[in-house]
Parts: structure tokens; sequence; C-alpha cells
């Protein structure tokens, strides 16, 4: 049977590693799993162990190539051990890789040791807002934390430049 693979390397390894590393958030967009998750009466917020992280890692970087995207069920940067697994993961030449942040951590230290060591390699803010009350309304945060997203990516593309 064929499945459309766009080539044989494929039919091995996915040419994509989409990996949620913690299930926890913190905004309750009206578009996201999460805030639903949250609210179940068994819920408790994980985050991916080291050894798990690092099974996931060994594993792609046998595979040259292959994207690893950090998405999905959470924010990535909240995870209290993200910098040092985005090193691990450079450490075994995992490029690209790729993170879906709602921006609200694109700060500090955190973000500047993300752009001096090159951490990351394409960092998509997911915002799906163009004003304040627009934000509010489908992100669930304040109004002035869309301002301080503005200014997170204005600095970080500084950063980067």
């Amino acid at each position: 049977m064929k499945y459309g693979f766009a080539n044989e390397k494929h039919q091995e390894f996915p040419p994509m590693v989409m990996v949620s590393i913690l299930n926890v958030c913190n905004l309750t967009c009206g578009h996201c799993y999460w805030p639903k998750l949250a609210k179940l009466p068994d819920y408790k917020g994980h985050m991916l162990s080291w050894d798990h992280w690092e099974k996931i890692i060994n594993e792609i970087s046998q595979h040259p190539g292959t994207v690893l995207n950090l998405t999905t069920d959470g924010e990535p940067m909240m995870h209290n051990n993200f910098i040092e697994m985005m090193r691990y993961a450079k450490l075994k030449d995992i490029y690209p890789i790729n993170m879906t942040t709602n921006g609200t951590l694109l700060s500090g230290k955190k973000i500047h040791t993300i752009v001096e060591e090159g951490l990351i390699d394409t960092i998509n803010v997911s915002l799906d807002a163009m004003t304040p009350d627009t934000f509010q309304k489908i992100r669930g945060g304040r109004k002035d934390t869309f301002l301080e997203i503005h200014d997170n990516v204005i600095n970080l593309i500084s950063l980067i430049k």
C-alpha cells in the first residue's frame, strides 16, 4: 500500500517530530484544549521527564534533518528544564528546532540564552490578534499582556540582528 511518503527515508522515520513537553500554560486560549483539560477533576500539570526527553532526542539524532517541533498542549518555555533540554538537543545536532510559543516568556535571561547559544532555529509566536481587546477575547490574557508580547517580539528581533 502506498502512503504518499515524500521519499524512502520518510518511510523509516518521520520528517518532523512534534513534541509536547508539558501540559501547562499561562493563557486560556479559546482554540486550545489546555483550558478544558486544566478544569478536569483529575488534571495534574505534567512536564516531560528528562529520561523521556533524552530518548526522544537520541532517536531523532539518528535521523539527521528531522525537524523537532515543540508545540501543543502548553507553553513550552514554562518547562522547568527548557534551556537544558534545548542544549541537549543542540549537543545531539538536532536541526532544525522549531517552537510555537504564545510569546509571554520571550524575555529576560532565557531569551538571551536562546539567541546567544542558537538553541531554537525558528520561533513561531502565536498571537491571533491585532489589538489588545481581541487578544483578551481570544487568548484569555490581560490587555497589557498583548503589549508585553509585542515588546518581547521587538526585543527578540533586535537580539537576533
